[in-house]
């Protein structure tokens, strides 16, 4: 007896298209993800963090220190002066200074403002915490980092001269700050979400 194979169906030509064009697609989204960033996009980052002196701080910074911060009390606003530490400096270890330079310093890890202004930035009252101190010579910058709505704000001087939108590396910055609070709570269940 022999048995009889039957042809595979012929698919309908549609499915074939949508193939090529999810494949083009995920091959676009690769490529531009690892591209290098072009000058128009490392001016708006600079501009963006508080300008050039910020941006070599943590791109040179010789030592970096994380402390944990939280709102006090109920303020009516919150700015940095409503937030106080609530643990001592960390040093941050030299793998994650390391880290963090090449996360924080590069354009392509933010969610840069549209030129045009056509960008859509979530609306939050950011719970800052924790705030990273780039050490460099006797300048220091500060990062403040909000776990819940991916915001970084960056001081110099006391005073808040930039911020951005990092949801590009957030899984990196949310492990980072599990590595540098381990123990806390607050910091694991903010970086869970």
């Amino acid at each position: 007896m022999t048995e009889r194979i039957s042809a595979p169906r012929k698919l309908p030509g549609w499915i074939y298209g949508g193939l090529f064009g999810c494949m083009v697609i995920i091959s676009w989204m690769g490529w531009n993800k690892y591209r290098p960033a072009t000058a128009e996009e490392w001016a708006r980052l600079v501009k963006k963090i508080g300008g050039e002196d910020v941006l070599n701080a943590i791109e040179n910074a010789e030592t970096v220190y994380a402390t944990r911060i939280q709102l006090k009390g109920k303020p009516l606003s919150w700015t940095t002066d409503d937030f106080e530490a609530i643990s001592e400096p960390v040093r941050v270890g030299e793998a994650e200074r390391h880290e963090l330079k090449k996360l924080l310093a590069s354009p392509r890890n933010y969610d840069l403002p549209d030129p045009k202004g056509l960008n859509v930035v979530p609306a939050c009252m950011p719970r800052w915490g924790f705030r990273l101190s780039f050490v460099a010579g006797d300048e220091t910058r500060d990062v403040w980092v909000c776990l819940e709505c991916h915001h970084m704000l960056f001081v110099k001087d006391g005073r808040e001269v930039g911020g951005l939108h990092y949801s590009r590396m957030k899984d990196d910055i949310d492990a980072l700050a599990v590595r540098l609070f381990p123990g806390d709570q607050a910091i694991a269940d903010a970086a869970r979400n």
